[in-house]
């Protein structure tokens, strides 16, 4: 009886869940908040160079500097010193169909890049832009040089809500090249591919990860709770957030640190819960 009363009202809130995120998703998507005015040293100010220097200088303060003695010195060297890891990934390999899979894929209403090329444009032209776009992404791995070229982000900033005066309001939001993001795709299937075949990923991740997702691990929680409660065991839940997470880690300290946990375990599940 408790548990069929526990299980009703589980699904009932998730599909509220469900229903407050979609709603939420589609007001994001439809609604455009004017930007300022911000505040200065002396008043408020409109103009836009003004305004983008002071949102310049906010986002550019959120990041944390990276020491001297964190610095990766020699990139070649860090990346390819396997110490003897089996499970190290040589080469990320993908044919003509799996970019052309990728551009079929784009959003036809999202926002171009700074190179103005738009996800539509790709799509239509996808079986004539496969192959020269494979040679590219081909080109930038075996010489190991990024897409500098395409690689720049025009950064928009998206009201958060409170005092629109405020520059600490505004989350900077980056528009890349869909031509980068095609990349980052083919990348991104490769190393997922990698680390699921080879077990590298620890099954408490949820997030990022196909067929799973903040969905999939509430009804994991709440399924352990159920379980705990029948048996008449306490539950204590902490819910932890950091601000400006992916804004002060630095990448080169998680990059050693990550490194460092593969030498130690020889894996990279070290029993971490990521949602």
């Amino acid at each position: 009886m408790k548990q069929n009363y526990l299980r009703k009202r589980l699904f009932k809130q998730l599909k509220r869940v469900q229903k407050l995120s979609s709603s939420s998703q589609t007001k994001k998507r439809k609604v455009k908040t004017k930007i300022g005015p911000l505040q200065t040293d002396r008043d408020l100010t409109e103009n836009p160079q003004e305004m983008a220097n002071i949102l310049s200088r906010q986002y550019e303060a959120m990041f944390s500097k990276t020491g001297d003695e964190h610095c990766i010195k020699d990139v070649n060297k860090f990346f390819l010193d396997t110490n003897g890891n089996s499970d190290y990934l040589n080469d990320i390999e993908f044919s003509l169909e799996d970019v052309e899979k990728v551009l079929l894929a784009l959003p036809n209403d999202s926002a171009a890049g700074p190179d103005g090329v738009p996800s539509e444009l790709l799509k239509n032209a996808a079986k004539g832009l496969r192959e020269p776009l494979w040679l590219l992404y081909r080109q930038s791995l075996d010489s190991g040089q990024p897409l500098e070229s395409v690689y720049s982000a025009a950064i928009s900033p998206i009201f958060k809500g409170g005092n629109k005066s405020e520059a600490q309001k505004y989350r900077p939001v980056s528009l890349t090249s869909h031509i980068v993001k095609v990349f980052e795709r083919l990348l991104r299937k490769s190393l997922v591919n990698h680390l699921e075949e080879n077990k590298l990923i620890n099954e408490s991740q949820h997030g990022f990860r196909s067929n799973r997702s903040t969905l999939t691990q509430l009804l994991e929680f709440y399924e352990t709770v159920v379980e705990l409660s029948e048996t008449g065991s306490l539950v204590d839940a902490v819910y932890l957030d950091y601000a400006k997470a992916f804004d002060k880690v630095s990448h080169n300290i998680l990059m050693k640190n990550l490194k460092e946990k593969a030498k130690v375990s020889g894996r990279l599940d070290g029993g971490y819960m990521i949602f």
